[in-house]
């Protein structure tokens, strides 16, 4: 259903006169994947006043207001807030992504469930087939969460003391951006990563303001 990404942002390094003057080895080097998230609904638990019976808790299922207007089915209610809360979803996986996916192997293989909780600031019930009404309490949306990872082609240079890597990657919507890491030797585990969006810096001349002589 959706994807995110959440690059880092890092000041511009200079990389002009540098010059070249060691030989990578491919184990030493570093790699670019782009990773894609799906998430997928697992189910829906309703806490309802009184009990709901389970032949009556379907995707279809209308939940109505105090005056009796229909609000939604709970697949369209689940769906929205689904739509409403999936930036603080990718806020959350984000954060906790690098304690889950150790390594590359683990994003294909690893799933994350996620949970969005609603309770109803006004009263929404269901109605039963005799006519009954139940009062929601609370709805929760259960998500599993699944990764997929796409290599990208990538360039690796020695700079001095320095390893960097450079690739292009696509976003969801299909654009190009481009990512340059940088590791330091003496910083195995650490590294310095840049994102450039779109088609890069552009030189904008400006021209003196002229004036206007009184003759």
């Amino acid at each position: 259903m959706a994807s995110g990404r959440s690059p880092l942002r890092v000041g511009e390094q200079t990389l002009c006169h540098s010059k070249i003057n060691h030989q990578l080895h491919r184990d030493e080097l570093l790699g670019i994947v782009g990773i894609t998230r799906t998430d997928t609904p697992k189910n829906v638990t309703i806490e309802a006043y009184p009990h709901l019976p389970p032949d009556l808790l379907n995707s279809e299922t209308i939940l109505l207001k105090d005056n009796g207007e229909q609000l939604g089915t709970i697949n369209q209610i689940t769906q929205k807030m689904y739509e409403t809360r999936k930036d603080e979803l990718n806020r959350e996986i984000s954060g906790q992504f690098l304690e889950h996916f150790k390594t590359v192997e683990d994003i294909g293989s690893k799933n994350l469930t996620s949970e969005f909780s609603l309770n109803p600031n006004e009263p929404l019930f269901i109605k039963s087939v005799t006519g009954g009404l139940h009062r929601v309490i609370n709805l929760i949306l259960t998500m599993t969460n699944s990764f997929s990872y796409q290599p990208t082609a990538a360039n690796h240079y020695l700079l001095g003391g320095s390893q960097v890597t450079m690739g292009t990657a696509k976003d969801e919507r299909g654009k190009d951006f481009s990512i340059m890491v940088i590791q330091d030797s003496d910083k195995p585990k650490q590294a310095k990563i840049h994102i450039e969006v779109g088609e890069g810096p552009k030189i904008i001349k400006r021209h003196p303001k002229r004036t206007k002589k009184n003759s």
